[in-house]
């Protein structure tokens, strides 16, 4: 997997990790801008087990 930082791509793919030790939930957002242009923000919810 290349590393793609502020690279237009056709897929998107999100790279998480926790602080050290953490465990329980945690959430990230992240701005998403689609091939028309829009741009819309999205949060995601995980779990650290």
């Amino acid at each position: 997997m290349r590393h793609c930082d502020g690279k237009v791509g056709p897929s998107l793919a999100f790279a998480y990790t926790s602080r050290a030790g953490y465990r329980g939930p945690d959430s990230f957002r992240v701005r998403i801008r689609y091939t028309d242009g829009e741009i819309r923000h999205e949060r995601f919810d995980v779990m650290v087990d």
